[in-house]
């Protein structure tokens, strides 16, 4: 077992952000061809489809921004606030979802989104506001991360967690 180094979140990512909702009043920003996720969206494990569009004239009106397929995403506040998916397409999201790009050549994707839903309730101690929870890309960013300096380790490790997590799924 190689040596585990602890950072910051936003020491081995390439960037996070937050999306944007178009004017709901503009009926040609609704209805395309994109996908646009919600934060009750990131209430599932991975994403794959959502369940509204934007459009281009969308994206260009607003501030939803285009997020890489296998990104990692949290919602930022609300009910919803800490959950945390997997981005499995391309897509854009509104302003409650931060999407997390890893770096890859430092930490896998896989293992990066499990130390995520691992340490939760940590992000949700460092939410601020009284009743529900508030994120912000600075408190995920702060998130403390522990990690296998070896890439391969962190991909076998992710790997035995992937088949633990289908276990329990099938035996629910």
């Amino acid at each position: 077992m190689g040596k585990w180094v602890k950072k910051k979140l936003g020491e081995v990512i390439i960037d996070s952000y937050a999306g944007g909702t178009p004017n709901r009043n503009r009926e040609d920003f609704f209805g395309g061809e994109i996908p646009w996720v919600t934060s009750g969206e990131v209430n599932n494990p991975e994403i794959i489809s959502t369940m509204e569009n934007i459009t281009e004239a969308g994206i260009k009106g607003s501030s939803a921004k285009w997020i890489p397929e296998n990104s990692i995403l949290v919602a930022l506040y609300g009910a919803t606030a800490g959950q945390v998916s997997m981005l499995k397409i391309k897509a854009t999201s509104n302003q409650a979802v931060l999407a997390i790009i890893p770096n890859n050549e430092i930490i896998d994707t896989d293992f990066l989104h499990n130390q995520i839903c691992f340490n939760k309730q940590n992000l949700l101690f460092l939410a601020q506001g009284s009743g529900q929870p508030n994120l912000s890309k600075n408190i995920v960013d702060r998130l403390p991360i522990s990690y296998p300096s070896s890439l391969p380790e962190q991909r076998r490790i992710a790997s035995i967690l992937s088949s633990a997590d289908k276990v329990i799924d099938s035996t629910q």
